[in-house]
């Protein structure tokens, strides 16, 4: 098999998976976040126990379930992958937002369904572009790409985001993943006019 590193460096030279894998690398990085630093943010701000949290993770489980076996399928022919991969960073933005200024648990569940919800429809979709443009010799290659720069989020995502806890504020991990969900947004766009204008 590829070396990762070969296959992260792969995807920077080649322009037409670039801002998809960038896309992908965006989101997951906020997602990382949020999954290693919830319980002790909703503990702290809150007094969250590990049962409170674990009907969070129930519920974000089952919303994402619903999105990536039902909703999904329904919406890609009406709206399309380019659509819904944009579309759902919007949401994941959505999410984050409303994670760093929850004032209480409505908030909190209303996050973790725009939170499901945007990744629910955004990683299936941009995994679905990276696996059109490849060429059908190409597309294991790409889609292990795809999961090269995933990987490298679930170790960059929560170092940062126990940083930025620690030195800056409780909420600074979810304004940094808005920020990072607004840019894997907009790679998805820019991907999708990229292919519009080709």
């Amino acid at each position: 098999p590829m070396n990762p590193f070969t296959q992260i460096l792969q995807g920077i030279a080649r322009i037409e998976f670039r801002a998809l894998l960038g896309a992908i690398f965006m989101l997951n990085f906020g997602l990382a976040a949020l999954q290693t630093n919830f319980s002790v943010f909703t503990r702290d701000r809150f007094g969250y126990t590990a049962a409170d949290n674990a009907w969070v993770f129930t519920f974000l489980g089952l919303i994402a379930a619903l999105t990536q076996g039902v909703l999904i399928r329904k919406l890609v022919p009406l709206a399309g992958e380019e659509r819904l991969a944009w579309g759902g960073g919007l949401l994941a933005a959505a999410g984050f937002v409303f994670v760093a200024t929850a004032t209480g648990s409505g908030m909190i569940y209303a996050s973790i369904v725009l939170t499901a919800l945007g990744f629910g429809l955004a990683g299936p979709s941009l995994t679905g572009l990276i696996s059109k443009r490849a060429s059908a010799g190409e597309q294991g290659v790409w889609l292990g790409a795809a999961q090269a720069w995933a990987s490298l989020t679930r170790v960059a995502g929560p170092a940062v985001a126990g940083f930025v806890y620690d030195h800056l504020s409780r909420s600074s991990p979810y304004w940094t993943g808005a920020v990072c969900a607004l840019a894997g947004a907009w790679l998805a766009w820019s991907a999708a006019r990229g292919v519009r204008s080709s």
